[in-house]
């Protein structure tokens, strides 16, 4: 799962940051939903992005 480095982001030992393009699955806040990796940069190109995403 990726998720937002923020203050109340504890980063593990064994877990590392790096720097993505993303989005957020839903509306809200990163403290509530995972991103995911993506280019979509329109709304036609979300929408084929979620369709073809097998985790959502």
């Amino acid at each position: 799962m990726l998720l937002a480095r923020a203050p109340h982001i504890v980063i593990q030992p064994d877990e590392r940051v790096s720097k993505r393009t993303i989005r957020f699955r839903i509306g809200g806040d990163a403290t509530c939903t995972g991103a995911a990796e993506s280019t979509a940069s329109s709304v036609a190109d979300i929408i084929l992005d979620t369709a073809a995403a097998r985790v959502t």
